[in-house]
């Protein structure tokens, strides 16, 4: 029997936290469901806990192959992949019980993406939410302007359930850190409706040692690439977004010269804001509300004070988001 849901979980350095992420799949109690683990080539005993998963589970399948990146992880999963819906887990992450039970009620066929509430947690902490239970849609017009002010929706790839016919043609590019950024941005132009349900389901775990736990230079690069691409998804199918695509893409550029200034070296931090200033200096001006064009102009003009009031908002913005 064909599942309705396929799982892909990317497995690269995780064998602390690989069993916890499993189980709470398996946990779900959902009978048709698919487990794709792809093996990244992982130096540690994630292949063999892999294994030891498939040979007891008839759900689970892993597929094993070189060190190539998560990219190319999550493209071998897609094209393993059966279910009629696609959802991406961490391997160092884990879901809550009764997700999919909770969504297959609105998995109607108007509805091609589904996203759901996620908690950031430690192992000592976990974010407090406030869950409403309701379900609400949205046009892809709605939900690309909300993706892009930052409200409702996250650009991570995981989080939420897509139909499989939305990765038709599409491939996370290979080699990119950031790989969510432009991707789910992408998904969002080729949805018909996109569906949230205000309940935490997906507890996503802050590492220190982990990708998104680690700022480079590198990172920075592949981050500001990833905006210039919304910044044209933008432009090519909601141009009536123009003013709130062009305030995203100034307000992430100045963030990520922010980062740069402290995380990088004279010599990448030269190269990276080079090239984002180049950008920033080609906005139109003339287009811009008063929000968007001050920011430039004190990016540009008084880049030390801009980003002393970013790094300001940061800490904030860490302190605000409720941990218990």
């Amino acid at each position: 029997m064909k599942p309705q849901f396929s799982v892909i979980i990317p497995v690269y350095k995780t064998e602390v936290y690989l069993k916890r992420c499993v189980r709470s799949l398996l946990r779900q109690n959902f009978k048709n469901l698919e487990i794709i683990l792809i093996d990244d080539g992982s130096p540690d005993r994630c292949p063999e806990i892999c294994d030891r998963f498939a040979a007891r589970c008839s759900e689970i399948s892993v597929i094993h192959q070189e060190n190539r990146g998560l990219s190319a992880a999550k493209n071998t999963g897609l094209a393993a992949a059966r279910g009629e819906w696609i959802m991406f887990l961490d391997s160092d992450d884990r879901l809550a019980p009764g997700l999919f039970d909770a969504l297959l009620p609105f998995c109607s066929p108007d509805i091609d993406l589904i996203e759901f509430g996620h908690r950031k947690c430690t192992n000592h902490r976990r974010q407090v939410t406030h869950d409403t239970g309701s379900f609400t849609v949205y046009t892809k017009e709605e939900a690309f302007l909300a993706l892009t002010q930052h409200r409702v929706f996250s650009h991570m790839s995981w989080g939420k359930i897509c139909r499989k016919q939305l990765f038709e043609g599409f491939r996370f590019i290979p080699g990119r850190l950031c790989e969510d950024l432009p991707a789910t941005y992408e998904l969002f132009t080729k949805a018909g409706k996109i569906g949230y349900l205000d309940r935490t389901f997906y507890e996503y775990y802050i590492r220190a040692d982990s990708i998104m736990g680690n700022v480079s230079c590198r990172r920075l690069h592949d981050s500001f690439l990833g905006e210039t691409e919304i910044r044209a998804l933008g432009r090519q199918y909601f141009p009536e977004f123009h003013r709130e695509t062009e305030h995203r893409f100034i307000e992430q550029s100045v963030k990520f010269l922010t980062l740069a200034s402290k995380h990088c070296s004279p010599k990448e931090y030269r190269f990276l804001s080079a090239m984002i200033t180049a950008q920033l200096k080609a906005v139109n001006r003339t287009s811009l509300d008063l929000s968007s064009l001050l920011l430039l102009t004190g990016a540009l003009n008084f880049p030390q004070a801009v980003y002393s009031a970013v790094d300001l908002y940061e800490k904030w913005r860490l302190h605000s988001e409720g941990f218990v």
